[in-house]
């Protein structure tokens, strides 16, 4: 019991389980993980992984917060 509850727990960190709730992930062209905007320059290309498939997008304006 207490095994499967630990496979649980383990399940919901799983990046693939985060993209089926909806969420997505920011990388870098490099498949470096986006973790902050001040990480990106504009017009830098990134890849925005979804649910069902990746998509290619290009940095055109940021905010910087302090």
């Amino acid at each position: 019991m207490r095994l499967r509850r630990l496979g649980a727990n383990l399940e919901h960190l799983n990046p693939r389980s985060v993209l089926e709730r909806g969420y997505s992930i920011v990388a870098k062209v490099d498949g470096r993980i986006v973790r902050s905007a001040a990480e990106v320059q504009t017009v830098n290309g990134c890849v925005w992984h979804l649910r069902a498939a990746p998509a290619l997008a290009r940095v055109e304006s940021k905010e910087d917060v302090d």
